[in-house]
């Protein structure tokens, strides 16, 4: 029965310095995290700044299609007087039957050409 005692006692003691050397193991892994923190700011950070970059370029997108949009208008106003009208940057092409003055504006832009037309009734002269 000694012998059992002993046994168990010294199987005890084993088991408990595997679970504290698995445990002190499990503590140096957690420990060595050091710089995840970092690691994560960073991500966030770039992250932000794509998010960021990607909302500036829509809205760049959406004030290039406004000012496509004034353009074409303005042309076409110019058009149906008889007048010339170059836009500051872009193309302009008229189309006129006779009874209707059709100009379209073409921008260049990051995301593509942008294109705008307008309509206006030609002035008799």
């Amino acid at each position: 029965m000694q012998h059992c005692k002993l046994y168990r006692s010294v199987y005890i003691k084993k088991l408990v310095e595997q679970f504290r050397r698995i445990i002190g193991h499990a503590r140096d892994c957690v420990s060595n995290e050091r710089g995840a923190a970092t690691v994560e700011t960073a991500f966030g950070v770039m992250s932000l700044l794509v998010v960021t970059m990607v909302l500036f370029g829509g809205l760049v997108a959406v004030g290039t299609r406004i000012a496509a949009i004034d353009a074409a208008g303005a042309a076409a106003r110019a058009a149906a007087i008889g007048q010339p009208y170059t836009p500051r940057k872009g193309e302009v092409t008229i189309d006129n039957d006779g009874m209707m003055v059709t100009a379209t504006v073409r921008y260049q832009s990051l995301f593509g050409d942008i294109v705008a037309s307008a309509t206006v009734l030609a002035e008799p002269r």
